[in-house]
């Protein structure tokens, strides 16, 4: 009975902003630009976010969608994300802006007022939301949702300034500089990526080593503050600490920035663009020889002396060689003569791995820095579907030792037998070792990671559905091999993890190695969103401190 009455009494939420319209004139809107909500789509107080949603709806530019029911085809491609396992989150209502001034109103006739009830996330696109942990896309909450801000231009008074908007994704960015053949924004591994979070999070990319972050170009910030001021942060006025926090120091924690103002890359005429292929089970019986092929590129990944390259390893399942394939993308961004004499006789020649490279997969080629970019991007392209995954990830700060490789070639050559129950894929990559740590950019960027050689993230899915068989081989991986010999502390914090969210501040932000960093974020956090409202698991907490672990 409860149920009935409550359809009965649910609200009509207008989609499309009416302009002249006030909020009791119902005789004056279209049928069509209404939802009703459904009973699953409640939130704690009604009163207060139903009533005011409409008011935004009327004040704003942008449209509101709201759940209908579970079988709509638009809701269901607006809540999607890149983490197929998070498309049964279902928000109460997507707010697709269209400025900043829409976000600015959002704030201050819903959010605010609403704090005490209301669940928001901000994201940057549908199927962006590359947060592997889900949290782009709240459950019965408000998603802002930030796609539209997909301008992107060079700057009227700077010809080297890149004015882009968060809901840019990477390929756009792509062909649109692609024409000016020398001018370039570092750009990430998926052509679906959204600039909003990328950048924030600092921005690796397959230049990172020759090139540094992509946060580390960001000269400017549009940002819409959590009281609803709008603001441009730049390293001179009064908003330079908020800047420091925007360049690396975390997605989501500070502000909703529209619009980031970058300088430019200016990438070699021609690189070296690497996508090479080796057999996991080539090294089964030489194990010391697959620890020598892990040596190198931990090596090869540090420091400054070979800085031109930059790779990320994958190791996976393939269907069509029905085995496990380690697969190099790599981007030589120098002197293509030098960079073939690196390949032939420093990397090839130290892990003395030429002749098992599969070749007729392999390829290795000059071209120019934008098509080598789409070329691996191609490979993380499209939505995933983790179903049925546990994940862990670290940071490695320092080179592989010997340790480290006896534990992790022992664990890849048991996936060989393994094949039939579970299927794992390690990824493998490369942060930069610290490599621009003599740069001045490198101290206006708070990641804290730069001085990592790079992450190490586990997928182990169970193909059967039984995800219990795939809990439990991580959990030995994690204490035979990840806890003892790689970093205590969990990284992305994926649900399925089973990795405690406690350790956030030191994962994410690496507060036990850098507490006066991390310390800085949290009074920026505490100065730009003293009631935390910008709040998820992976955000930062202003009541904690570094001292707690």
């Amino acid at each position: 009975m409860r149920a009935f009455v409550w359809c009965l009494i649910s609200i009509l939420i207008v989609i499309k902003n009416i302009k002249g319209s006030s909020s009791d004139d119902s005789s004056s809107y279209d049928s069509s630009s209404y939802y009703y909500y459904s009973q699953k789509s409640s939130i704690k107080s009604l009163k207060c976010n139903d009533k005011r949603l409409i008011d935004v709806a009327h004040e704003i530019d942008g449209e509101i969608f709201t759940r209908t029911n579970t079988e709509s085809k638009l809701y269901s491609r607006l809540s999607s994300q890149w983490n197929a396992e998070f498309n049964n989150l279902m928000p109460s209502a997507i707010i697709m802006v269209e400025s900043a001034n829409d976000i600015s109103i959002i704030l201050l006739k819903l959010i605010i007022p609403c704090s005490e009830s209301i669940k928001f996330s901000v994201r940057s696109a549908p199927l962006g939301g590359h947060l592997w942990s889900g949290y782009s896309v709240i459950d019965n909450g408000i998603v802002i949702d930030l796609s539209r801000l997909n301008n992107i231009q060079f700057s009227k008074n700077d010809d080297y300034l890149l004015e882009l908007e968060p809901g840019v994704n990477q390929n756009w960015a792509n062909q649109y500089t692609a024409p000016y053949l020398q001018i370039f924004p570092t750009s990430g591994d998926c052509n679906q990526f959204a600039f909003g979070g990328f950048l924030q999070g600092g921005g690796l990319s397959l230049f990172i080593r020759s090139a540094g972050l992509s946060a580390d170009y960001i000269e400017k910030a549009d940002v819409v503050l959590m009281n609803g001021d709008i603001i441009t942060a730049t390293k001179y006025n009064r908003y330079s600490d908020l800047l420091y926090g925007i360049k690396g120091g975390g997605a989501g924690n500070f502000g909703i920035v529209t619009k980031y103002h970058l300088s430019t890359f200016i990438p070699s005429t021609q690189v070296i663009s690497f996508e090479v292929y080796w057999l996991l089970s080539s090294f089964e019986n030489n194990h010391e020889k697959l620890k020598l092929f892990l040596r190198t590129w931990s090596y090869l990944q540090k420091g400054n002396k070979y800085k031109e390259f930059t790779s990320w390893f994958v190791l996976l399942f393939d269907n069509v060689l029905n085995g496990y394939v380690f697969r190099m993308l790599a981007i030589w961004n120098g002197d293509v003569n030098e960079g073939y004499r690196f390949w032939n006789d420093v990397y090839l020649f130290r892990c003395e791995c030429e002749h098992l490279i599969i070749t007729e997969r392999s390829n290795v080629f000059t071209t120019n820095a934008w098509n080598a970019v789409e070329i691996h991007q191609a490979t993380f392209g499209g939505q995933q579907p983790l179903e049925n995954n546990v994940i862990d990830a670290r940071t490695v700060k320092y080179e592989w030792n010997d340790a480290i490789l006896t534990q992790m070639v022992n664990i890849m050559i048991s996936h060989i037998n393994d094949i039939n129950e579970l299927r794992y894929i390690w990824l493998l990559v490369c942060y930069g070792g610290n490599m621009l740590s003599n740069d001045p950019l490198n101290k206006e960027t708070s990641f804290g990671h730069r001085d990592a050689v790079g992450d190490i993230t586990l997928f182990i899915g169970s193909g059967d559905g039984d995800i219990n068989s795939a809990i439990d081989r991580l959990n030995e991986i994690r204490s035979d091999f990840f806890d003892e010999y790689v970093s205590p502390f969990y990284y992305p914090n994926h649900p399925l993890s089973i990795a405690p969210v406690e350790n956030i501040p030191v994962a994410y932000y690496d507060c036990i190695n850098k507490p006066k960093l991390y310390q800085t974020l949290v009074q920026i956090k505490n100065k730009y969103d003293p009631n935390n409202l910008l709040n998820n698991p992976v955000t930062i907490d202003i009541n904690q401190r570094c001292e707690q672990y």
